[in-house]
């Protein structure tokens, strides 16, 4: 019953959830030990407290206590629950603040209207929000995942057979490919990506996605695999940030074309062309960032001749130097924070 109730183990659980959930399941019994120390009346009479509290005082630990279940339980229903819940409680904030103004509850009030609206950011956040909509249990992402068209394989254990696999997206605990073969679910495998170099682990299929298959990881992050690609996502495949700016290609030949980047990071950018280039060619390149423009090389490090990845035709750049370059480092960091940062499919 308690695997019905709570599929998800809690230690695949982010301890902002485990804590938000486990303060609404005992607020029933924060309140009522509250009310004893308030009343005076010792916290066994339980008849006695009980009859202390007004029937929206009741009607509100109750469902803090379902609340916290369904959190906790990652229960589709408990987060519209809880989304809801919040969105009474920012109301309520509002007209706290409206009816007593800048008084000494002031700061009581606004913080009373700050707290859920940030919880409620922090629970439509896509990683956050996606384990509770999917219909198949599934654990918290304890890692980014960057969209990137890794290519590699998939053996199945004990099988003679292995079939070739696309990543859609990856992480460093785990991966959703498309694989040319059927899969059972829970079946153990062997999936072998190329990176740098050829790179192998044990994985576990956990679900299938719109026809792709998701894969854990079977290793633990002091495993020496594990650092070598978390080492390759955070150096080769960082998140980008998503804008449109012209930008001036200069080929090898000296042809010059004037394109769009659709994002960037401090270690290379994408860029919309239909011309042909070649993997590992050399280019110059010149675009502005804040009125400030920076002129540098890079190499061509993957191409999307067919647009597919919700992209246009292009090629993702890599850069020489300019990601050494103080002043664009800074001015990058200066656009994040204004723009945000959008994961994207990296080069």
């Amino acid at each position: 019953m308690f695997k019905a109730i709570f599929p998800v183990s809690f230690s695949k659980l982010p301890l902002p959830i485990i804590l938000i959930g486990v303060f609404y399941l005992l607020n029933p019994v924060i309140s009522y030990l509250a009310t004893a120390y308030v009343s005076g009346i010792p916290f066994w009479e339980f008849t006695s407290l009980v009859k202390l509290f007004s029937v929206r005082a009741l009607g509100l630990n109750l469902v803090g206590f379902v609340l916290g279940v369904g959190i906790l339980g990652v229960k589709r229903w408990g987060y519209f629950l809880f989304l809801f819940f919040n969105f009474l409680l920012i109301l309520h904030g509002f007209y706290l603040l409206i009816s007593f103004g800048f008084t000494q509850q002031f700061i009581w009030n606004l913080f009373v209207t700050i707290f859920p609206f940030v919880l409620n950011l922090y629970f439509l956040n896509r990683e956050i929000s996606t384990p509770y909509l999917t219909l198949i249990p599934r654990g918290f992402r304890k890692k980014w995942r960057i969209e990137v068209p890794l290519t590699g394989k998939v053996l199945v254990e004990g099988g003679s057979t292995s079939y070739s696999l696309k990543s859609m997206d990856i992480s460093p605990t785990g991966i959703l490919a498309k694989v040319d073969g059927m899969i059972l679910p829970e079946s153990k495998v062997i999936i072998t990506l190329d990176l740098d170099e050829e790179w192998s682990v044990d994985a576990e299929m956990v679900r299938i996605e719109n026809g792709n298959y998701g894969f854990k990881f079977l290793y633990l992050s002091t495993d020496p695999r594990f650092k070598v690609l978390d080492k390759f996502l955070s150096t080769k495949l960082l998140p980008r940030f998503t804008t449109r700016r012209h930008v001036k290609i200069i080929g090898e030949s000296g042809s010059v074309e004037n394109s769009e980047i659709i994002n960037i990071s401090e270690r290379g950018f994408f860029f919309t062309s239909t011309n042909p280039y070649s993997i590992s060619q050399e280019i110059s390149f010149d675009f502005s960032l804040f009125g400030m423009n920076f002129s540098s090389k890079g190499a061509i490090s993957w191409e999307n001749k067919e647009g597919k990845f919700e992209k246009p035709r292009g090629y993702g750049v890599s850069f020489k130097d300019l990601d050494k370059n103080f002043v664009f480092q800074i001015a990058l960091y200066v656009f994040s924070l204004i723009h945000g940062i959008r994961r994207q499919r990296d080069r």
